[in-house]
């Protein structure tokens, strides 16, 4: 938890280098101590792809997913640094596996709609982005300071 607050922090908050070092302090030690713990690698695999060590983050999440294929996280945020990487279809893959964990997610839906669009696949963009918004809408009635569910609603409604 401690890595995941500090990768949030570096992503959303504070872009430096302490705060990516404090991340990735955190998610090496919780591996140290769990090796086997699929959030640990998650979280290991996060701080991993900030910090630009991608192809150790892919080893990671995809050690995460092993050791619990229904864990959110490492479809997630796998997914996104897929995206990063071009490798588009992975992507696409891992947030379809993230919807099913979570359903209750809006940022997954939205996000692999922009994906359909790069591809040309303008049908399943629509339905995707349909899909996050309502469930955005839905989000927002019970956390209307959500400002970046706010703000994911309105640049796919109008983006």
């Amino acid at each position: 938890g401690l890595a995941d607050c500090w990768s949030y922090i570096y992503l959303y908050a504070e872009r430096t280098d302490a705060a990516r070092r404090q991340s990735d302090a955190a998610s090496l030690r919780a591996v140290e101590l769990d090796p086997e713990s699929a959030q640990a690698q998650a979280s290991r695999a996060w701080s991993l792809s900030l910090s630009g060590r991608q192809d150790e983050a892919v080893a990671a999440f995809e050690a995460a997913i092993r050791l619990d294929p229904n864990l959110f996280e490492p479809h997630y945020f796998y997914a996104r640094l897929c995206f990063v990487r071009g490798r588009l279809e992975k992507a696409i893959e891992l947030y379809e596996r993230a919807m099913l964990i979570r359903p209750e997610d809006h940022q997954a839906p939205l996000l692999v709609a922009q994906i359909y669009d790069d591809l040309g696949r303008p049908s399943d963009a629509a339905a995707s982005r349909t899909r996050g918004i309502l469930i955005a809408e839905e989000h927002l009635k019970l956390n209307p300071d959500d400002a970046r569910a706010l703000y994911m609603q309105i640049t796919r409604i109008h983006g």
